[in-house]
């Protein structure tokens, strides 16, 4: 199963990415939240806040995502 993390996965460009990778059982999705996670990833969602660094590391060291999906503007 390939890990992958998803930054940002309750906002709109996070959930259609989860929704498509959501289409292949080889993916494991976890995804950050700010706000609110996604109530049909509850489990699989890890609240984020870009100001604490040792918030990601904690994340990252933790689940050792395969793969991290990040976008910006």
């Amino acid at each position: 199963m390939h890990k992958v993390l998803v930054l940002g996965g309750s906002g709109l460009v996070g959930k259609a990415i989860i929704n498509e990778m959501n289409k292949f059982k080889e993916f494991q999705i976890y995804a950050t939240y700010f706000e609110s996670p996604m109530p049909s990833n509850q489990d699989r969602s890890f609240k984020l806040s870009i100001e604490d660094s040792s918030n990601i590391n904690s994340i990252l060291n933790s689940l050792k995502p395969q793969s991290i999906v990040s976008w910006g503007l």
